[in-house]
């Protein structure tokens, strides 16, 4: 029988709008089964969660390419269009939402801040503290841990 983490960690670095919203839906169904759900906004991320949302802005991975160009750039318009109108919430608004119906909590890289010169009052409200990596991986523990 399979032993199940009962905490999910999840280092964020890459600021496509299909991982970020990976990372919402995987944390809102983590946190919806149970389990305690930490993210950790580090990289473009940090850049991504800034007030205001610009999801609607952000770039299609390129791991999709290989479908075609054309297919590609008809996905990545489609998805920019539904954003842009409202159609779906922001990854940040989904991310909001599940950390409101479950045990999800969302902080900043502190050494990411730093670079970049931002502070956490600039950031979307979802995000609720700063962290530093170290301790971020040191807390996940024997949990699950997910690079995305």
């Amino acid at each position: 029988m399979a032993v199940r983490a009962a905490h999910l960690s999840i280092l964020s670095v890459a600021a496509t709008v299909d991982r970020l919203y990976a990372i919402a839906v995987l944390s809102a169904a983590a946190s919806a089964d149970g389990l305690q759900v930490d993210v950790l906004l580090d990289g473009g991320t940090v850049l991504a969660a800034r007030r205001p949302s610009t999801s609607y802005l952000l770039p299609v991975s390129p791991d999709y390419a290989s479908a075609g160009t054309v297919a590609f750039d008809r996905a990545e318009d489609t998805l920019r269009d539904l954003l842009g109108v409202g159609v779906l919430p922001s990854w940040t608004a989904l991310l909001a939402w599940a950390a409101k119906n479950g045990a999800v909590r969302v902080r900043a890289s502190a050494d990411m801040l730093h670079l970049l010169g931002l502070t956490l009052a600039e950031l979307d409200g979802v995000v609720e503290g700063v962290d530093d990596v170290g301790q971020f991986l040191e807390e996940a523990g024997d949990g699950a841990l997910l690079v995305v």
